[in-house]
């Protein structure tokens, strides 16, 4: 029986929000002295959109419009490398108890996929240092060997993440039953609650996720 263990990304197996701190050194390496300018303007773009009342499913698509229309593939690939090297050589940038669990799994032989709204070429690095199974992640258009901006599907947060893990688990005829989910946000209880065994990611004793937790009776892993 193959059994699965999906995880989500974000300040759930790592403490950042990865498609910004990525930014963030993908502006460091393509404008040089420029960088802090094109930086406080993203951020200002950011509280602007988020002041305009769009859901974090439209922040999320937004983004990708905004900043990787025309961007090239490889190169976007070759500054997530060098990115990774210099984050994963930091201890804190890790939640030390969720890797645990992905060990744990990995000796039962369960299936590791992630589940994230970040991209590809940030997650690729991150997937062959754990020996991850499969990414499951925002659906990228790619033309001519660039981004166009745009989604081929739904962005991956809430409902898109459960309908991905849904699909995953049809496609490879996979019970759920069995399976596992964790999450560390509201957003992530719809794809944690697609399988049997859904597990809240508690960071710094979030009493309200607590709270949630034990409403839906979920387990928690305190990190």
């Amino acid at each position: 029986m193959e059994v699965c263990a999906f995880f989500d990304v974000d300040e759930t197996i790592w403490n950042e929000k990865s498609v910004i701190t990525f930014y963030q050194f993908y502006l460091d390496v393509t404008k040089g002295d420029k960088a802090d300018f094109f930086w406080e303007q993203f951020n200002k773009n950011v509280k602007n959109t988020i002041s305009a009342g769009i859901s974090r499913e439209e922040l999320n698509a937004w983004f990708y419009l905004e900043h990787f229309s025309g961007v090239s593939v490889s190169h976007l690939r070759e500054i997530a490398e060098q990115w990774s090297i210099k984050k994963f050589n930091q201890p804190s940038f890790w939640q030390d108890k969720v890797i645990e669990r992905i060990e744990y799994h990995k000796n039962k032989g369960h299936a590791i996929v992630l589940v994230s709204g970040s991209f590809r070429e940030v997650l690729a690095p991150l997937a062959k240092r754990l020996g991850v199974t499969d990414i499951l992640c925002s659906p990228l258009e790619e033309k001519d060997g660039c981004y166009t901006g745009n989604m081929l599907g739904s962005p991956m947060i809430g409902y898109g993440k459960a309908n991905a893990v849904s699909d995953y688990l049809r496609e490879h005829k996979i019970d759920p039953v069995h399976c596992y989910g964790y999450g560390d946000d509201t957003t992530d209880i719809p794809f944690i609650g697609t399988v049997g065994n859904s597990y809240i990611v508690i960071n710094n004793n979030h009493d309200e996720l607590s709270v949630l937790a034990e409403i839906m009776g979920y387990q928690t892993l305190n990190v």
